[in-house]
Parts: C-alpha cells; structure tokens; sequence
C-alpha cells in the first residue's frame, strides 16, 4: 500500500478548517438544509484540493481526494467544537 506523501497530509490539515470556515459562512448567508452541509463541504474540499495541483509534486487524483476528505474533517472539526460548547 502506497503511503500519503507528507505534503498531501499537511495541505489537507490546512483546508479542514478553512472549509468549516467557508461552509458556516455560507450557512449564515443562506438558508442550506443541515443534511446536505456535508455534501457541499466535500465538494468544496475537493474544488479547493484541485487549487494547488500545478504547484505541488503530486497527480491531479491526490489533491482532489485530499481535498475531498479534508472537507469531510471540515464537517467532523465542526461538530466536535459544537458539542464541545453545548
């Protein structure tokens, strides 16, 4: 099994919160059904992970599924933090 290459891993530690950032963002500038916000946080990872793709060393299929999972961990960092204050 191929190992995630160190830069994949600290992009996508980057993106998490800056996509839980941008998705709340968007929750309190419209009005998004609460079961779709992972949906869109994903996608957004994975538009956000294409970005960098001419500046780093990895293939197109890396960044985006980076992306992709850091939008996931968006969702997730989200709602630890909630919890935490509730």
């Amino acid at each position: 099994m191929e190992q995630l290459p160190t830069e994949l891993l600290i992009y996508m530690s980057i993106i998490a919160p800056i996509l839980t950032a941008l998705v709340q963002a968007l929750k309190r500038a419209f009005k998004l059904p609460k079961n779709y916000i992972p949906l869109i946080t994903a996608g957004l990872g994975l538009l956000i992970g294409l970005i960098p793709f001419p500046f780093m060393e990895l293939t197109i299929t890396m960044t985006a599924w980076g992306g992709f999972i850091a939008g996931l961990g968006g969702t997730g960092l989200f709602e630890v933090v909630r919890q935490k204050k509730n």
